[in-house]
């Protein structure tokens, strides 16, 4: 009797429900985030809850939507910086709730519309937004003149790093075999589209706060 098609299912069926269990995590420890933020002054519930930041919130991951699905067909080199540069546009001008919103629903939206075919690389993705919002809205507080560019490089190494970890440690963990092209997307091509997307949220922002 031939097991192996059973093991198989068996396997997977182990590996989805950890990955849920590390997606109730995950949005708990969001939950966490957006409490600490009203908490240290990014702004009180009643402003974040406010018809205005949940349109604008909703106009951005919309936006993101809109490259992810109309730039499909050239891939990580026009999506993924146009999709950091609205993570950053985000965190600049609604808030870092606002970045870590989008940065949680574009890989999510992506996987359910099969641009993305991977389900372990949905919660990766999630917390490698995430980190790229956080470190970027931690760095450039504190810094004055530079912040905003300082920021975008510490938040990119920190994005890199953790994807490029992620796709080699844990992903193992739930995959046989990682595809060697996920790999390869996963590493060096993370920081570039995270310091290209960064710089260009920097520009289009300074450009607008000048014009309006």
């Amino acid at each position: 009797m031939n097991v192996a098609p059973a093991f198989s299912f068996f396997n997977q069926y182990i590996s989805l429900l950890i990955w849920l269990k590390m997606l109730a995590f995950y949005y708990n420890g969001i939950i966490y985030l957006h409490i600490e933020f009203i908490r240290r002054g990014v702004g009180n519930m009643k402003k974040k809850m406010s018809a205005s930041y949940i349109a604008r919130t909703g106009i951005l991951l919309a936006l993101a939507l809109l490259f992810q699905v109309g730039f499909q067909s050239f891939a990580q080199p026009a999506v993924g910086p146009l999709v950091n540069m609205v993570l950053i546009l985000s965190t600049l001008t609604v808030g870092p709730a606002a970045g870590v919103t989008v940065g949680c629903f574009t890989p999510l939206i992506a996987f359910l519309l099969g641009i993305m075919p991977l389900f372990p690389l949905v919660p990766v993705i999630m917390l490698g937004n995430s980190l790229y919002v956080i470190v970027f809205e931690a760095v450039r507080k504190p810094l004055a003149r530079y912040g905003e560019v300082a920021g975008v490089i510490i938040a990119s190494a920190v994005k890199y790093a953790f994807l490029a970890f992620s796709v080699r440690k844990l992903l193992v963990l739930f995959m046989p075999k990682v595809p060697p092209q996920i790999v390869a997307a996963f590493s060096l091509p993370q920081l570039y589209t995270a310091l290209v997307g960064g710089i260009l949220a920097l520009v289009v922002y300074r450009l607008f706060k000048k014009n309006y």
